[in-house]
């Protein structure tokens, strides 16, 4: 994200590192600034771990978005590293990158069936093994999401179905009349239950446009709100610590990756205009069992 090309251009040849954007926040590291780094001496040791010291030249700084990372890794060039390290054409480890996390177990069996000679010299290690129970709950906190949209949109079809009651309730004589005058029964049904289709309709396209617009700005929004509060903290109470709405130090996220699924919000939209239907069937049905003459004499 910050870098000096023509440091960049000699990673393979000199000492040449990037680090992570926490780390140079947490030093004070500037690109062009050289630090020193202690790594475990190449070859077999006679007496138990030897060390030695590199000295290292900043090019840039990286952002992978987890905390973590950027906190606490120093990339440097292949080349750099198996002359640092005095091992020659070789690698200590081999890292895969997968876009897609669910069958994570599967691959991993298919790649030790793979590996040459005895794939049981390996060690394999994923995500899953190292940070399962942050994924975890990440798995879990989408779950509750998931449990609370549903009971938000059931709320919603509760109200959808109060307003046909109600509206039904209002137009028992206009029912009444039209009734008379030959409006039939299916006719009746079909009026309120579009009238709730069209409610659902409306509330899905309005609710999904700002939901992708939110989502889409979050982390504009999240910076508002933060210095929002962060400002009302002082003018109140004149110094209180700085409020962060996702500490780095719990998510290990320093923003919030949103992934817009189009196809997820449309079925949602679906079926929340389904059962906005469904909701003013009722009513629907009792307005069109409605007796023409009671009604308008009552009314």
């Amino acid at each position: 994200m910050h870098f000096d090309q023509t440091l960049l251009q000699k990673i393979n040849n000199d000492n040449i590192a990037i680090i992570g954007r926490e780390m140079a926040k947490y030093y004070g590291w500037q690109v062009g600034d050289k630090i020193t780094v202690f790594l475990p001496k190449g070859g077999i040791f006679a007496r138990g771990m030897q060390i030695q010291r590199a000295d290292l030249t900043i090019a840039g700084f990286f952002r992978t978005g987890f905390y973590e990372f950027d906190l606490n890794l120093i990339f440097i060039s292949l080349n750099t590293a198996q002359r640092l390290m005095k091992i020659p054409n070789q690698a200590t480890s081999v890292i895969v990158q997968l876009n897609d996390l669910s069958n994570i177990d599967e691959y991993k069996i298919k790649l030790r069936e793979i590996l040459p000679e005895n794939p049981y010299e390996y060690s394999i290690t994923t995500i899953k093994d190292e940070r399962g129970n942050f994924l975890a709950a990440l798995q879990l906190e989408k779950t509750l999401m998931m449990m609370i949209l549903g009971l938000l949109i059931l709320a919603g079809i509760a109200g959808i179905w109060v307003t046909s009651f109600l509206l039904v309730q209002s137009k028992k004589k206009s029912i009444g009349m039209l009734r008379a005058m030959g409006l039939s029964t299916k006719s009746i049904l079909i009026l309120f239950v579009s009238h709730s289709l069209f409610i659902g309709f409306f509330a899905s396209l309005f609710g999904g446009t700002l939901g992708i617009f939110t989502a889409q700005n979050l982390e504009i929004i999240i910076k508002f709100v933060e210095d929002l509060l962060n400002q009302l903290c002082l003018m109140i109470f004149h110094q209180c610590n700085t409020i962060h709405l996702i500490p780095k130090n719990i998510y290990y996220f320093d923003h919030l990756p949103v992934n817009t699924d189009l196809s997820f919000i449309v079925s949602i939209s679906m079926v929340t205009m389904i059962l906005s239907g469904f909701a003013g069937y009722f009513p629907a049905k009792k307005a069109s069992q409605l007796e023409p003459v009671e009604t308008i004499r009552n009314d």
